[in-house]
């Protein structure tokens, strides 16, 4: 319905474009979502100097696993912890 909406009042406004944003290839829900709207896919290419490689660090590797857990917890699980820890590391 938010899209829908936004879509309308482009419309009205006389816009020929609606922008739905960057998608990571690995996330297919979104892309598919964007394809039924009528989105066309093109690749975006990144540059960046200078290059940076992080320093690892105990902070980086505790929120690398932290993303690698609840990426592959079920929501069962997950969703329940994340709303404790949110707190505490938001």
């Amino acid at each position: 319905m938010l899209f829908w909406r936004a879509i309308q009042d482009a419309k009205s406004r006389g816009m020929k474009e609606l922008d739905l944003g960057r998608s990571e290839w690995e996330n297919e829900g979104l892309i598919l979502f964007k394809d039924r709207w009528g989105a066309r896919r093109f690749p975006l290419t990144y540059l960046r100097y200078p290059e940076h490689r992080a320093e690892v660090t105990y902070r980086n590797l505790e929120k690398l696993l932290a993303k690698w857990f609840f990426a592959v917890a079920p929501d069962a699980f997950a969703v329940p912890l994340g709303r404790v820890l949110y707190r505490h590391i938001g």
